[in-house]
């Protein structure tokens, strides 16, 4: 067993003294090894405060929520109308950026695309097929 395995068993999990068990007791620490023990158990006590003020401040914030009703389970329908208005703002922000990523610009499918592949792998595109509506948005939204 290495000095610092041995160091650690000696302390009782969340103990800041070390256990007094006839094993630890036998140990031969040096004067050395006592003070690196002391000081790793005050470093590692030091790292834990303030992740025990956090833990605190997120019980007493879930507390005072708890007594407070959120908006979706009061109007979900509202609550709904509000996720679909976001989702399609961010769509339209997007898919012009998706379209010609994809290859579809205002003067045809750019060379190299996806959108060139495509209408090489499937050269009968049909009007009102999905590859006829997304070059005409590419084409449109070319314009712009």
């Amino acid at each position: 067993m290495d000095v610092l395995s041995a160091i650690f068993s000696c302390f009782p999990s969340g103990g800041r003294s070390p256990d007094t068990t006839v094993e630890c007791n036998q140990m031969a620490f040096t004067e050395k090894d006592a003070q690196l023990a002391d000081d790793i158990v005050d470093i590692l006590f030091e790292a834990e405060k303030p992740g025990q003020a956090l833990q605190h401040q997120l019980k007493v914030s879930y507390t005072q929520r708890a007594g407070t009703k959120v908006l979706p389970s009061q109007h979900p329908v509202f609550a709904a109308a509000i996720v679909t208005v976001v989702a399609i703002g961010i769509l339209v922000l997007l898919v012009p950026w998706v379209v010609e990523a994809l290859g579809f610009a205002e003067l045809g499918p750019v060379e190299g695309s996806f959108a060139a592949w495509w209408q090489s792998t499937f050269p009968d595109a049909e009007a009102g097929s999905f590859f006829s509506y997304l070059q005409r948005l590419g084409m449109r939204w070319g314009k712009r």
